[in-house]
């Protein structure tokens, strides 16, 4: 039997509709990433799911995204 890998679902790049904003949701936890369809966002969304893929899908308590460790 060949060995499969699980895939892992990203999370989606969605609008908060009340604040315009963009957001992605990990795990419980709401990260708000800036102006809906910007660049700085889509940026953004990549930093933080990148980030959070590598730390096992988790993000620590008081996370904010560019923050150092």
């Amino acid at each position: 039997m060949s060995e499969r890998k699980a895939r892992v679902k990203l999370p989606s790049y969605r609008q908060h509709k009340p604040s315009g904003q963009a957001m992605v949701k990990l795990g419980e936890r709401v990260v708000y990433l800036g102006a809906w369809e910007s660049e700085a966002s889509k940026i953004k969304y990549a930093r933080v799911v990148a980030e959070w893929r590598a730390r096992g899908n988790y993000l620590p308590s008081g996370y904010r995204p560019g923050q150092q460790r």
